[in-house]
């Protein structure tokens, strides 16, 4: 499955479920720049199009933060009392994190955060506006009600 529109294009790469809910990787395409790595977490189908949180991980960690269930430092519990109340949840893997690597951007992550945060960020938040661009696309999800949870 794919959605196109003229800012983005996002491509299903992956389906499955977890915890009975419907999971897709996605990676979404955008401005020519690299693409996202992300993953959409759907509720049950009553209630479409369902309001959506977008939800980025902690520093040094990845979008599949937000489906692990142990530990107080994973988003897991967050997405499943989300997904229990009708919302579904995109995460996106910042970048230089989980899946999103771009060979232009060879560092560590000290040297990531102390020299070249201008650039981390910058793409980062471009990531974010990709996934904001398709939510917008997406039927299932409601580009009215948009919600934004990270942590760290």
């Amino acid at each position: 499955m794919q959605h196109t529109s003229d800012k983005v294009t996002a491509r299903v790469t992956q389906q499955g479920d977890w915890q009975g809910f419907q999971l897709q990787k996605l990676s979404i395409h955008g401005d020519g720049h690299h693409p996202v790595p992300a993953m959409l977490l759907l509720p049950d189908g009553e209630g479409a199009p369902h309001p959506c949180v977008i939800a980025v991980h902690g520093f040094t960690d990845k979008k599949e933060a937000w489906i692990e269930l142990d530990g107080y430092t994973k988003g897991g519990n967050v997405s499943l009392g989300l997904l229990r109340n009708g919302y579904a949840v995109v995460a996106l893997d910042m970048v230089h994190h989980g899946e999103n690597r771009d060979d232009r951007l060879s560092a560590t992550d000290d040297e990531l955060i102390n020299e070249h945060w201008e650039v981390f960020f910058a793409e980062t938040l471009r990531g974010i506006h990709h996934t904001i661009d398709y939510v917008d696309l997406n039927e299932d999800l409601d580009a009215e009600r948009i919600g934004f949870l990270s942590y760290s």
